[in-house]
């Protein structure tokens, strides 16, 4: 009975590990509610009260528009330029 006992508990364990790779970041949360944004890494979260959602930390787009004074015979421009950022 005690081999029985070790087997369940390492399943447990085994279930409850989630990994969060070096490009992704996490957010746990606790009964549905939001608890905390996890960085990459091992974490132990409890299997049906804490689901771990993984997000790409380049999901982020900017689009930006600037316009522009240039002196004569330019005049202006309207320049419309797209950044991607994350956090690495």
């Amino acid at each position: 009975m005690g081999w029985m006992n070790a087997v369940i508990l390492l399943g447990l364990v085994i279930v409850s590990l989630k990994q969060v790779t070096k490009y992704e970041r996490g957010i746990k949360f606790t009964m549905g509610k939001f608890s905390e944004v996890v960085n990459p890494g091992w974490h132990l979260v409890i299997p049906v009260f804490q689901p771990l959602k993984k997000l790409s930390a380049y999901q982020g787009v900017r689009v930006t528009s600037q316009n522009a004074s240039l002196r004569k015979p330019f005049g202006k421009i309207k320049a419309e330029f797209i950044t991607k950022y994350g956090s690495a």
